[in-house]
């Protein structure tokens, strides 16, 4: 099965999207430059459910990474998977700034073999409110939700739930519409939002 993530509307890829994360370690940054880099090799292979779990686990496997490094990997790959562009501003020695190819307002297409992975990632996104509620998200409790979510040694199943999870929650933090199922797509699309101050 297949899911595409497209924008609603041009109107919300002109008004720029400022996401705000506090990090204390500056490395946070450079790993989320990493981990969009990462992203960027793949442009253009499959992307899968299992895919997604790959990333998590090979990021959150390495015992030399620290949190703030696993933390920043995993933002950045899903900052590139949602084609968002990156500035990093207030630090010093801060990476340069990232901007994806082809534009924000080109569709993810996400093919999937668990049925469950859309109720995951619903539950993802709507969970984001209430880890972070109308506070900036941070470094360390983007770690500790990884933490949470991630398992190491479940099934096939778990992990599945796990990549969906994780990619509606960061898609939350991201403020992207939700997936919406490839045969709904003519229908007009709906959105879960979390109310925030701009």
């Amino acid at each position: 099965m297949r899911i595409l993530a497209r924008p609603l509307s041009m109107r919300d890829h002109q008004e720029p999207r400022r996401v705000r994360i506090q990090a204390r370690d500056p490395q946070f940054f450079q790993a989320v430059a990493q981990g969009v880099a990462v992203r960027w090799q793949e442009e253009g292979q499959l992307l899968t459910d299992d895919t997604l779990y790959g990333v998590i686990r090979r990021v959150m496997t390495q015992p030399e990474l620290s949190p703030t490094w696993k933390a920043g990997l995993v933002t950045g790959y899903f900052a590139a998977l949602y084609h968002l562009p990156c500035r990093f501003e207030g630090q010093e020695n801060a990476p340069p700034p990232i901007v994806p190819t082809g534009g924000p307002a080109r569709p993810i297409e996400l093919c999937y073999a668990d049925p469950h992975f859309p109720t995951a990632y619903g539950a993802g996104y709507q969970a984001y409110a209430a880890v972070f509620g109308e506070q900036p998200a941070t470094a360390e409790g983007l770690y500790a939700e990884l933490v949470r979510d991630f398992c190491a040694h479940g099934t096939l199943s778990e992990a599945r739930w796990c990549a969906g999870y994780l990619a509606g929650f960061l898609a939350a933090l991201f403020r992207v519409p939700c997936f919406v199922e490839e045969g709904y797509a003519a229908r007009s699309l709906v959105r879960i939002e979390r109310s925030s101050r701009r």
